[in-house]
């Protein structure tokens, strides 16, 4: 899998959450200027891996009472927690909140994650000047507080890589959250658009197709080794199913033998190849 593939499944989710979002506006007769759904984080940069959830602001402008708004927002999410698109390609987890423009903006200037999350913000339907404008507030705040911000993103780093080490050293790297991980080079995407420091962006950006590269070869083996394992009840080596951890490279010598002796009692030929840059 590669970006091709995560520009798939995020265009897809784009499809189906413009068709909810186009059924629960005609349910409740609401008008759609003045409120909007926007993807934000991972999800608002264009690209979802598997396991990655939906990422998403409902944006309004309080025009509606709390009980319209909350069955339009219920209307919206449901069918996805109940896997009603029926597929694979739309994660089933979402995290979402239900902000005005203003509630948008205290709520960045408070917590960095937020702030973060909101860099990276794109419309995917309804009010596109709503969406603008919170995108607007989002990058004008962020560069004009940049000392503060800067010193803040320092500071969580810190603390990031104290838990998670570092990635090149470990038998076991945390491909997220380790330092020169999946988190840092956004945390460097956003240390770009203050302006206070050049970025090597492409550079940047070729060292992340690696890192999802890599973390998505081997949740796709362990996926596979799981499916299959169960069908033909062969027990294979335990190994994490989180999307942030890598197993240790001794663990992934023995990965394919063992798949191809599951595989083969499935009826299936495979050849497993993890490449990494």
């Amino acid at each position: 899998m590669g970006t091709r593939e995560r520009r798939a499944r995020s265009n897809e989710s784009d499809r189906y959450l413009r068709s909810l979002y186009h059924l629960a506006i005609e349910k409740f007769s609401i008008e759609e200027k003045g409120i909007a759904v926007a993807a934000v984080g991972g999800y608002g940069r264009g690209e979802l891996s598997p396991g990655s959830d939906l990422d998403i602001l409902i944006l309004h402008t309080d025009a509606h009472n709390e009980d319209l708004l909350s069955k339009f927002v219920n209307e919206l999410l449901y069918p996805i927690w109940d896997k009603a698109h029926q597929s694979e390609l739309i994660p089933t987890s979402v995290d979402h909140s239900v902000r005005t423009r203003t509630q948008t903006r205290d709520a960045a200037h408070d917590d960095l994650r937020v702030a973060l999350g909101l860099l990276d913000i794109r419309l995917v339907a309804g009010d596109a000047d709503l969406v603008a404008g919170v995108q607007s507030d989002a990058i004008d705040e962020w560069r004009r507080d940049s000392k503060r911000r800067l010193g803040q993103l320092r500071v969580s780093m810190q603390e990031r890589h104290e838990k998670a080490g570092e990635l090149a050293y470990l038998l076991e790297p945390d491909l997220k959250e380790a330092r020169g991980g999946l988190r840092d080079i956004n945390a460097l995407r956003a240390v770009a658009l203050s302006g206070a420091v050049e970025v090597p962006i492409e550079r940047i950006s070729h060292a992340e197709a690696a890192l999802n590269n890599a973390r998505e070869a081997i949740l796709s083996v362990v996926e596979i080794a799981i499916n299959c394992s169960f069908k033909s009840k062969i027990k294979l080596p335990s190994f994490s199913s989180t999307p942030m951890q890598m197993h240790s490279w001794q663990s992934l010598l023995h990965l394919p033998a063992a798949l191809t002796m599951s595989f083969n009692r499935c009826g299936i030929a495979w050849t497993i190849a993890v490449k990494m840059a």
